[in-house]
């Protein structure tokens, strides 16, 4: 239980005001206190940067026709849900999809 309460403390105070990467910073905080740090390593990916041709930004029509699939129509019905709403609550329906994902619960069935 200790434990538990100590690693919940950390993810508390590392995530109060996330930024860019704090992800990894939160991994390797809580293998440090389990001694875990030498069972993994991070690699650097190299990534390339975006082709800025078109000003429209994410909502380029020509690379959604390329990406065409049902799941990007999903996707974007899902943001243009989402888009308003408080982020609060964005946040919470983020978390309870992760979850979802991670246990294999399908809510979309009957």
């Amino acid at each position: 239980m200790d434990r538990g309460l100590t690693l919940f403390q950390l993810w508390e105070r590392e995530t109060a005001q996330p930024n860019p990467g704090y992800e990894y910073e939160v991994v390797d905080k809580f293998a440090a206190d389990l001694r875990l740090t030498g069972w993994f390593r991070w690699f650097d990916v190299p990534v390339g940067s975006a082709p800025r041709e078109v000003e429209e930004g994410n909502s380029n029509p020509d690379l959604l026709a390329v990406k065409s699939s049902v799941e990007v129509i999903y996707f974007l019905k899902i943001l243009k849900r989402l888009d308003g709403m408080d982020a609060k609550m964005v946040e919470r329906i983020g978390a309870e999809a992760a979850l979802a994902g991670k246990d294999g619960l399908d809510y979309a069935s009957p």
